[in-house]
């Protein structure tokens, strides 16, 4: 038995106590938005809003919970978001649909970076062959963020943090451009 081979392939799932701290973070901000709406316009324009303040910010709340709940089932069951990582490259199955990269797709290292204030993200560079390849609806999205960058940007909800992610994309695209290299 051979330590040294890495295994075929590996998942990254997530985790349901991150999936729920998002979600939860994202039902504070959400109901604290709310509620200075109320306040705002229910003094502005409609004072309707402030006489029903407490029940649209508890359906909110409702709301919010019911979002949670159902984030942690389909975190639970489906095991997504989450990436596969293989010889040939990694694939990124978010909760409504996945990318597929090759290691060839993929120009320098995996860096982690911020995608806003608080979640971290794992960005690369797109070689120019697979940013032509994409369709011309995603190539255009893609050049308005940057000309051939993209990101797993749900890395706070894995198992694992976005350096460690980094790390290991990283580990796994030099040992398979090393594989490739060797048979020359």
């Amino acid at each position: 038995m051979d330590h040294d081979r890495p295994p075929p392939s590996v998942i990254i799932g997530p985790s349901a106590i991150k999936v729920l701290g998002e979600v939860m973070l994202g039902a504070v901000v959400g109901t604290a938005c709310v509620y200075v709406f109320i306040l705002i316009f229910g003094f502005i324009a409609n004072p309707w809003l402030l006489a029903h303040a407490l029940t649209i910010v508890e359906w909110v709340v409702a709301f919010f919970a019911c979002f949670g709940v159902i984030g942690v089932i389909v975190a639970r069951t489906c095991r997504r978001p989450r990436v596969e990582i293989g010889p040939d490259g990694f694939v990124c199955q978010g909760i409504s649909g996945f990318r597929t990269r090759r290691w060839s797709d993929v120009e320098g290292n995996f860096v982690v970076g911020r995608s806003d204030l608080f979640r971290p993200m794992v960005s690369y560079r797109l070689t120019d062959d697979a940013f032509k390849a994409l369709a011309p609806k995603r190539r255009a999205a893609t050049a308005a963020v940057k000309k051939d960058d993209e990101a797993i940007i749900f890395c706070a909800e894995l198992e694992i943090g976005a350096r460690e992610l980094a790390e290991m994309l990283n580990r796994w695209k030099n040992e398979a451009a090393g594989a490739v290299e060797a048979p020359k």
